[in-house]
């Protein structure tokens, strides 16, 4: 009997050792697919992060007291003829002239004398610097730098954003301006000494029509007309009298002739011609 009972206390023992076994096992997975998740999400946000830096057209570095580069972001090429990877691991220093390394290295250690208790960040100087980059070649570039000095980790880092000076921020916006206003004109003349001579033609024509579109129209005369069985003298009374008023004479009437209603009558010996133009009976002189 007692080994019989000790036999079946041994297998419930077994059995429990299995089944909690087994239940670590399964937190043992959960935990891990927690981290995992954990995982692929912060590195999401570090990709996220990570093209925010690519877009923004700053240059991002980041430096220890000593002057050595721990980050560059990859808008350095738009500044220096160098890759983010030959500048980390190098001395900030190298690329700057002697008086903006004495500047830099001058405003960090008053940055890092006027740390307070608690405090995780300190501007680096009062505003914005203006410093001279060395490029590969020697090269002199005025920048401006505005930077935050971090004292979270072991040692303090200043993290510093670089943008090119207003002034040549301008000059390059004009030379890229001139550059569109030259390759715009060249391509209008490319297109019009490509141009057919129909198409050529065409634009002769609306041109002229254009001209004489725009030119006043002259409003047209009305002439007044006299018909045929109109008089110019009315009468003989009217004509006399407008010869008495302008101060002429009549003449006197010679060759027989008479007056006949008032009218001055002619006679040739045959017939009787009125001044108004009408013949009258003939009349013996």
């Amino acid at each position: 009997m007692s080994e019989s009972v000790g036999e079946g206390g041994t297998g419930d023992k077994r059995q429990m050792k299995r089944i909690a076994n087994r239940r670590s096992a399964q937190l043992s997975r959960k935990r891990k697919k927690v981290f995992i998740e954990e995982l692929r999400e912060e590195n999401d946000d570090l990709r996220r992060k990570e093209m925010i830096l690519r877009s923004i057209p700053d240059l991002i570095v980041v430096f220890d007291s000593a002057g050595k580069l721990w980050f560059v972001s990859h808008s350095v090429g738009r500044f220096l003829d160098f890759t983010p990877e030959e500048l980390e691991g190098s001395s900030f220093w190298n690329r700057l002239c002697a008086e903006s390394v004495r500047l830099m290295k001058a405003a960090f250690m008053d940055a890092l004398a006027a740390r307070k208790k608690d405090m995780e960040t300190a501007p680096l100087g009062s505003g914005v610097w203006e410093l001279q980059l060395v490029d590969k070649d020697g090269t002199l570039k005025i920048v401006t730098l505005h930077g935050v000095v971090h004292f979270s980790g072991e040692a303090p880092e200043c993290v510093c954003s670089i943008r090119p000076r207003d002034g040549v921020v301008m000059k390059e916006r004009r030379k890229q301006t001139v550059k569109l206003q030259t390759s715009g004109a060249e391509n209008s003349n490319t297109v019009s000494s490509h141009e057919t001579p129909a198409a050529a033609a065409a634009t002769i024509d609306n041109s002229q029509r254009q001209q004489t579109d725009s030119q006043p129209r002259e409003q047209p005369r009305i002439m007044h007309v006299i018909k045929p069985q109109q008089s110019v003298i009315s009468n003989g009374s009217s004509s006399d009298d407008a010869l008495v008023a302008k101060g002429i004479e009549r003449p006197a009437a010679t060759g027989g002739g008479r007056r006949v209603r008032g009218v001055h009558q002619i006679s040739d010996g045959e017939s009787i011609v009125s001044e108004s133009g009408s013949d009258e009976d003939t009349l013996q002189c």
